[in-house]
Order: C-alpha cells, then sequence, then structure tokens
C-alpha cells in the first residue's frame, strides 16, 4: 500500500473515530434517543469515509493511451509509463477544484528554487525572417558532446524563470547531465525586445520550427527533444501534427496542453482575470510597435484573456471573431497526423486548460505517435509530490522517462 492510500485510511479512521466519540458523548441529544443518535453518527460517518475514498480513488487515477495506429514501441511505451503511480501529497485531497494544488505546487517549486539559486542562462538571439526575434536561453554550463538537447518552450508570458522551468531543468542536469535543455523565449517576453509589430500567438508555430531548425543546424547529429508547458505545449503540439513525419524532433512532450481552446474548465474565469495582467503589461511594455496597429489602449482595459485576444490579436491578424482565432490555435485538428513520439500529459482538476478537450483529440484520432496521459489530480503544470527529494513535480519525472525510453530505442536502430 503506497503512502496516499496509508493516509487515506488513517483519515477515515479519524473521521470514524471523531465523529463516533464526539457524538455518544454530547449530552445534547437533538430530539433522539440514545439508539438514533448511534446510528445517525455511524451513518455521517460512513458518508465521510466513502466521499475521502471516493477523493482518493479519483486522485490516485492515471490513465495513459495510445491509438491503434500506434506502433509497437509506443505500445511498449505507453504500457511502461502506465506503470508509472503519482504520489500525491495529502494535502491535495482537501482541494477538488485543482486552484490550490496549482497554486501551492507552483510556491513550493518556486521556493526550491529559490533556496538552491535561480538558474543561469547565456541568452542567444535568433533573428526570424520577419524581423523579429526569438530568444535562446541555454544552459549557462555548456556540454561539449550533449547526448541530448531539450527545447523547453514556456506558457503564457512565461520565460526561462517560471517555475516550472526551474523545477524541470536542474531535475535533468542531475539526472542526466549530459543532456542540453535551452527554453525559448517567445517574442517579447523574457525581457526579450518586440522588434517589429508580431507578437507571439497560440496558432503560430513557424517560430518554433525556426528554432528547431537551428538547433539542428548547429547540432547536426544530436537528437534534439521539446518539452512545453500550457501554452507552448499547445504550440509545439499543433507544430507536431501539421509538420508530420518532418519535425526534425526526435521526441516531444506537451505538458497541461488545452487541445481545444474554444473550450475552459470552469474556474477558467478566475484563472483569465489573473492572467490577462501579464499580457497587459506585455502589451504596454511593446505600444511602441503595435500601436499603430491595434489599439492599445482598448486592450490595456482587456479585463480577460477572451476580451484581449478579441482586440490585440483578432485586430492584428484579421480574424473576424476570437473563437476562430482559438480554433486555429487547437491541436486536436491535427492529432491525427502526429508522427513524431509525443507525450501529452493533463490533469482532470487543471483549473485553466479543459482535461475534457481530450475527447476532441480522441474523436478526431491519435497519429501514430501520440500518446496521452491524464492524472486525477496535479492542477495547471503543477503535479506536487509527496516526496520532493529527488525533483519537485511528477511532470519532471514523466518527461525524463520518455526521453530515456526514446533515446533507447534511436539506440537501438543504430
Amino acid at each position: 500500500m503506497d503512502t496516499n492510500l496509508i493516509i487515506s485510511e488513517l483519515i477515515s479512521l479519524s473521521v470514524y473515530a471523531c465523529l463516533l466519540i464526539g457524538t455518544l458523548s454530547n449530552p445534547y441529544t437533538f430530539g433522539f434517543d440514545d439508539m438514533m443518535r448511534r446510528t445517525v453518527a455511524v451513518v455521517v460517518a460512513a458518508a465521510a469515509g466513502y466521499v475521502i475514498k471516493n477523493r482518493v480513488d479519483t486522485h490516485s487515477r492515471f490513465e495513459v493511451r495510445c491509438g491503434d495506429k500506434a506502433n509497437p514501441d509506443m505500445k511498449r511505451i505507453r504500457d511502461k509509463l502506465a506503470k508509472e503511480s503519482y504520489q500525491w501529497p495529502w494535502w491535495t485531497l482537501l482541494d477538488s477544484s485543482g486552484n490550490f494544488v496549482t497554486l501551492l505546487g507552483a510556491l513550493r517549486s518556486k521556493r526550491a528554487a529559490t533556496s538552491k539559486g535561480l538558474i543561469e542562462f547565456n541568452r542567444e538571439i535568433l533573428t526570424l525572417d520577419c524581423g523579429g526575434c526569438v530568444g535562446l536561453d541555454w544552459h549557462a554550463e555548456p556540454i561539449e558532446n550533449p547526448q541530448a538537447i531539450i527545447i523547453i518552450h514556456h506558457g503564457l508570458m512565461g520565460c526561462g524563470k517560471s517555475f516550472y522551468i526551474q523545477s524541470i531543468i536542474p531535475y535533468i542536469k542531475a539526472t542526466r547531465p549530459n543532456w542540453m535543455p535551452v527554453v525559448m523565449i517567445a517574442r517579447g517576453c523574457g525581457e526579450l525586445p518586440l522588434t517589429n509589430s508580431h507578437g507571439f500567438t497560440a496558432a503560430r508555430t513557424t517560430d518554433f520550427e525556426k528554432v528547431v531548425g537551428h538547433v539542428k543546424a548547429t547540432h547536426p547529429n544530436v537528437p534534439v527533444f521539446a518539452i512545453g508547458f500550457s501554452l507552448g505545449a499547445g504550440i509545439i503540439g499543433n507544430y507536431v501534427g501539421q509538420s508530420g513525419d518532418h519535425s526534425g524532433l526526435s521526441g516531444a512532450m506537451l505538458m497541461s496542453i488545452s487541445w481545444n481552446y474554444n473550450t475552459q474548465p470552469y474556474w477558467f474565469f478566475i484563472w483569465s482575470k489573473i492572467l490577462v495582467q501579464g499580457l497587459v503589461r506585455w502589451l504596454r511594455t511593446h505600444s511602441h510597435a503595435l500601436e499603430h496597429i491595434v489599439d492599445v489602449e482598448q486592450g490595456a482595459a482587456a479585463s480577460n484573456i477572451r476580451e484581449f485576444d478579441s482586440i490585440v490579436v483578432c485586430q492584428r491578424y484579421d480574424y473576424k471573431k476570437v473563437e476562430d482565432y482559438y480554433h486555429d490555435a487547437s491541436a486536436y485538428k491535427t492529432a491525427d497526423r502526429i508522427s513524431t513520439p509525443t507525450l501529452a500529459m493533463m490533469a482532470a482538476d487543471d483549473p485553466v486548460c479543459c482535461v475534457s478537450t481530450i475527447n476532441d483529440t480522441i474523436n478526431q484520432g491519435y497519429g501514430s505517435g501520440l500518446i496521452t496521459a491524464v492524472t486525477g489530480t496535479g492542477g495547471h503544470t503543477s503535479w506536487p509530490l509527496s516526496d520532493t527529494s529527488e525533483c519537485e513535480s511528477f511532470s519532471d519525472k514523466i518527461c525524463v522517462e520518455f526521453i530515456k525510453e526514446l533515446l533507447s530505442n534511436l539506440e537501438s536502430d543504430k
């Protein structure tokens, strides 16, 4: 029996004991005789035990699947990943919405990163054909002959300091020191200048394509993998679907992806009001590059992400309505063409990216390279662990295991 099940059983026993002792010793009878009070106490305790047991079963869910077109190697990896167990902290039982799991998981990762010292990067500026630029933040410790290069794409308004990046890179360096991580910084993010009127969008994959080509050109004999978080996961998911057999990647991992941006979870209305503040700061910072195309003041007054996208993105890229932009950016449309080995993981309680959008992918069909995984809890890009002695997040462990398996396949194919 694992730690979480032991905790759940202890909680159940405690609830039974407290309710029985408290009720039976209470002189206030609520109008029932002694036998009736005993019966009520047992029923209440049983109901509480059932609720806790159901919450534990939900949290312990870990579903891993692939499609009928999956090759034997992908099916083998699916079966191996399915044996992994997400050891969530006991306090996640107190949250069914995923909001506190997301917040507390992020705070724990930030605290751990701060205590160890933030990762240092060496930035490379990559100029794009349109005159824009993206950043490549290479880990400050160079590797002469890396076994693999891992391109990490941040989420909305993220950068190399984002908690999930500060969590996964130390784990990669600690367990696989000959892997070289590099963080792709989107246009205008992470103190990167916006050099023309083209900002980052969820629908554009050409920037990532340019990064992959550049990395492969400078490291021609090294397998290249990609990890995307949230918005970055959606962009990479779109890219591997659109590029089919020509992605240039040996594998991709999509953490907390939204397969369909036109569907949001219940709690997104709160997160949307929080996250739009970062977009507004981005807009004001780069207003000089955008003010001749979009109404900056109107965009800066947006109260949520949908309003911001309706004003800024739709005006800049001539979308008639925001639903068209979200459809254009949604990766489910090309999921059946994903042949690059790809693992997409979501949490059932993600309050930002709706887990039900995986049904759109299932209906579209799985490409030969796609594996999806759903955990019962984990929030958004969080997945905190009960034991953080090795790493801070379950997603860190899963990504490294997936890459290890793919590298093993590459070695056996030589």
